[in-house]
């Protein structure tokens, strides 16, 4: 079942230094270069847009632990 609620489109990104370009570019799955793309300039959070389009604050720690035992739940298109 799809849930666009709990379905990331876009957040903050990495200023991470030693990322190739790409991975400072996108914010992308914790599983892709090992989770230091997303950002942590928020008072340690990041602003995201979720797939139903409305945004909210999450801390890293939060992003990077997922879901249900899943690193990745918020970045799958179906749940």
């Amino acid at each position: 079942m799809e849930l666009p609620v709990e379905t990331n489109i876009l957040g903050d990104t990495s200023d991470h230094a030693n990322l190739p370009g790409w991975a400072k570019q996108m914010f992308c799955s914790p599983s892709m270069a090992g989770g230091q793309n997303i950002g942590n300039r928020h008072f340690l959070g990041i602003n995201r847009l979720w797939l139903d389009g409305h945004a909210s604050y999450s801390k890293t720690s939060a992003v990077l632990a997922g879901k249900n035992g899943d690193q990745d739940y918020y970045f799958r298109m179906t749940k």
